[in-house]
C-alpha cells in the first residue's frame, strides 16, 4: 500500500487561490472562501492518485473534528475531495489526542500512525506539506509545497517518482 500524508493549508488550500477568490469578489473576503480548495492543486493531487493508486492519511489540523457532526473543516475537506472522487481514498488521520498535555510533532504523529497501522503493509509513503516542521528521521519523505502555490506540476512529478 502507498500512503500520502496530506496537509491541507498551503497544499490544497493555497494563498494564490484565496487571492483569486477575493479579487473576483471585489477585493472582499467572504466567509466560506477558506473552504474552497485550489482547483490546480486538486487536479495535481488527482493525477498523483490516478498514477500511483495511493491512499490518503490526513495529517493537517483539518483532521481535528474528523467525522464529528457540525465540523465545518472536516465536512468541507471531504466535500472538496469528493468533487474529484478522492474522498474514498482517505483511509485515516494521524493521531492527535495524546491523552494529556503533551503534543507530538507532526513527524511523531506520522511515525505513530505508521506504527499503529503496521498491518496495512505500507510499502511506500510520502508527506506533502508546506511546513518545515518535518526534518528529522522522516525528512527524506517530505515533498514541500510553497504555501502560495500548493501542489504544482513539479511537486506532482516528485511525489509520483517517490511512490512509483
Amino acid at each position: 500500500m502507498k500512503i500520502i500524508f496530506l496537509d491541507i493549508n498551503g497544499v490544497l488550500n493555497t494563498e494564490r487561490y484565496m487571492e483569486e477568490q477575493i479579487k473576483r469578489n471585489n477585493g472582499e473576503f467572504e466567509y466560506g472562501m477558506q473552504f474552497n480548495f485550489d482547483p490546480a492543486a486538486m487536479e495535481n493531487l488527482k493525477e498523483i492518485i490516478d498514477k500511483t493508486d495511493a491512499y490518503i492519511v490526513i495529517s493537517s489540523t483539518w483532521r481535528y473534528g474528523c467525522g464529528e457532526e457540525g465540523d465545518e473543516y472536516w465536512s468541507n475537506l471531504m466535500k472538496n475531495l469528493g468533487k474529484y472522487n478522492l474522498d474514498n481514498r482517505v483511509i485515516g488521520v494521524t493521531p492527535f489526542d495524546h491523552g494529556g498535555s503533551v503534543w507530538l510533532t507532526r513527524e511523531e504523529e506520522i511515525m505513530m500512525w505508521l506504527k499503529e497501522n503496521s498491518d496495512k503493509n505500507v510499502e511506500k509513503f510520502v508527506i506533502i506539506d508546506d511546513s518545515r516542521c518535518i526534518d528529522g528521521a522522516l525528512g527524506k519523505y517530505v515533498v514541500r509545497c510553497h504555501q502560495y502555490y500548493g501542489i504544482t506540476k513539479c511537486i506532482r512529478e516528485k511525489v509520483i517518482d517517490i511512490l512509483t
